[in-house]
């Protein structure tokens, strides 16, 4: 799979008169697994709030495919990307199968729709995030690690083109973390679907991303394969923090050793 899916050009955010997102230009390919990573205060949470177009970008600065996305209506770019919040509201009440398909409503018209299709697209998404036997239990009696997964489900049924995720993994235990992004690994790989997620760990960035931006005061510093994003000179002036990057003995990808004072 080749081209792009999201460019962004000359791209600039300012929030009460300050500099949050400062001339981006980037390429994210198609059926990458991007990192967006850095301190905070970076602007990453800002580059994909502008990606999703929850903020408004200028005209001619924000393309999704191609296509400048204020020209998207809200239904039209939710059937092409599907949104992962940082933080997760949910109405209780709600049993997980009902939450899993409330991802379906951008492709429901007013006198359209195909009710066993979108039961067999819910049923998939649950089944591929593992969530398929809590599918009857209701979405506040369920832990933190199967809510991510509840919420990753129903992002999947949107069927989208791209899948944004803002930190997926700050709420849950290591277990859960590594499930969650393995899980969304596989089905980039699987599903040809483009993920772009801001993370908060170097060494999951390094694991599981195909490319990484590094923010730093709302630029980009570093863009590219992740080996070559992540450098101990680069920890060194972002966050003043002396590292060594050595393998990791279990898959032979790089992670990062803190020296620790």
């Amino acid at each position: 799979m080749t081209g792009s899916a999201v460019t962004l050009k000359d791209l600039s955010w300012s929030y009460n008169g300050r500099s949050v997102v400062n001339t981006i230009d980037l390429k994210i390919e198609k059926g990458s697994f991007t990192g967006i990573v850095g301190p905070n205060g970076a602007g990453k949470t800002t580059l994909l709030k502008l990606i999703l177009k929850l903020l408004s970008p200028e005209k001619d600065r924000v393309f999704i495919f191609d296509r400048d996305i204020n020209n998207y209506s809200r239904k039209d770019l939710a059937k092409k990307i599907s949104y992962v919040p940082q933080t997760i509201n949910v109405d209780f009440g709600f049993s997980v199968q009902q939450i899993v398909s409330m991802g379906r409503n951008p492709h429901l018209g007013l006198f359209s729709g195909d009710p066993a299709r979108d039961t067999e697209i819910v049923n998939k998404a649950m089944r591929e995030t593992e969530v398929e036997a809590l599918k009857k239990k209701d979405i506040g009696s369920i832990s933190g690690g199967e809510l991510q997964r509840v919420i990753i489900a129903r992002a999947l049924a949107q069927e989208p083109d791209i899948l944004a995720l803002d930190e997926p993994t700050s709420h849950l235990d290591l277990n859960h973390q590594i499930r969650i992004l393995s899980l969304v690994r596989s089905l980039s790989k699987k599903k040809g679907i483009t993920v772009i997620a801001v993370l908060h760990d170097f060494n999951h960035a390094l694991e599981y991303c195909t490319s990484l931006v590094l923010m730093n005061k709302g630029t980009i510093e570093a863009f590219g394969n992740p080996e070559a994003v992540i450098t101990p000179e680069r920890m060194k002036k972002i966050y003043g923090l002396t590292t060594s990057i050595e393998k990791n003995p279990f898959t032979g990808k790089p992670y990062i050793i803190n020296e620790y004072v």
